[in-house]
């Protein structure tokens, strides 16, 4: 059960849907839930013909301004109607760098899969691998097409008994607490690739999330991420809980 949950706010298409969701998890685990509000316009996209620099960031700004206001006043009266207790968190860093430093205090960060066509989002490039592999906490990356009523009634857990992963008995683990019996199924993914197993179990199976580790680190300012993870946010289909 999570007790405080977190959502990434911005002034992109997909931002209203993602509010909705966190207010029906919020809502369902009776959680506290935390708008962090990370999205930077940068000024190239505003110089004019003869390149004038100081009206360009003031343009900036009051775009900024303006769309944080917007934001957080939806964001307020979203929750007010849902009856969830809220609060509001905001940065001029990095959009990576300000949800990630937010997000460390609650037990899962919702975001959204990246859309390159949101230009109005504004979180810069490698967002969400940035956010995977530096928040410290759960985070669940939610499709950019879709419509999903539940997440988590019925989950997909993608483990192995290898060095990367944690090994134990989980099937004692998930009675302990309280979890439903597991179903267990293995799948072949010499041929599909691991990212496409998973996708393809997750239809079978019915899933409304996948929850699976990311695997990751940066290099020379790239991230760099592993196969699975990287398949899995180009191509996913349900809302994934990726742990890292």
């Amino acid at each position: 059960m999570f007790r405080r949950i977190a959502v990434h706010l911005d002034n992109g298409v997909d931002c209203r849907r993602r509010i909705d969701i966190a207010l029906r998890m919020a809502k369902a685990h009776d959680a506290h839930l935390t708008g962090i509000f990370a999205s930077h316009m940068q000024p190239g996209y505003f110089y004019d013909e003869g390149g004038l620099w100081a009206r360009s960031m003031e343009i900036i700004k009051e775009i900024n301004t303006k769309g944080r206001a917007a934001t957080q006043q939806a964001f307020s009266q979203a929750a007010a109607q849902a009856g969830v207790a809220i609060s509001w968190r905001q940065g001029d860093d990095a959009p990576a760098d300000c949800l990630a430093r937010h997000a460390r205090y609650s037990d899962v960060v919702i975001v959204s899969q990246e859309n390159g066509y949101d230009i109005e989002a504004a979180t810069g490039d490698d967002f969400v691998p940035q956010t995977l592999l530096a928040a410290g906490r759960p985070v669940i990356v939610l499709p950019t097409a879709g419509t999903f009523e539940t997440i988590g009634i019925r989950a997909l857990y993608c483990w192995n008994p290898e060095r990367q992963a944690a090994y134990e008995d989980l099937a004692a683990y998930c009675a302990s607490h309280g979890f439903p019996p597991l179903e267990s199924e293995t799948r072949d993914a010499r041929e599909a690739g691991i990212g496409d197993a998973i996708l393809d179990a997750a239809a079978d199976f019915g899933a409304d999330l996948i929850v699976m580790g990311a695997y990751g680190h940066s290099r020379a300012r790239q991230w760099i991420l592993g196969g699975a993870t990287r398949s899995l946010l180009s191509a996913m289909t349900v809302p994934v809980l990726f742990s890292h």
